[in-house]
């Protein structure tokens, strides 16, 4: 069973974590286990092993749903960081907005 888990990082930090989850998701796809299970697979069915042939394709699932998992991470991660520099963006223009405004209004 996964559970999700939540930790704080810096602002600047989340592009680095985004590549690390990407690299993580590519390991995960081109890794030489899962090149394997497809093999293995492709070979069970060949020998008509189905009971084998279907137990490594629910671990070729199963992996592909851990890669999901962290690819959905990536885009959550994402779009929230985008967020934040935007709310910040705004904020700096604001303020930035309001003392033009006060100094001309002087």
């Amino acid at each position: 069973m996964k559970v999700k888990i939540a930790y704080t990082v810096d602002l600047d930090e989340v592009p680095q974590k985004i590549q690390d989850f990407l690299k993580q998701s590519e390991e995960l796809l081109f890794s030489k286990e899962a090149r394997g299970s497809f093999k293995k697979a492709i070979e069970a069915f060949e020998e008509n092993n189905t009971q084998v042939g279907l137990e490594l394709l629910e671990s070729i699932r199963n992996n592909l749903i851990e890669i999901d998992i962290k690819l959905e991470d990536c885009t959550s991660l994402l779009i929230d960081y985008q967020q934040a520099i935007s709310q910040i963006n705004y904020k700096k223009y604001n303020t930035k907005e309001e003392a033009t405004s006060d100094d001309e209004e002087q």
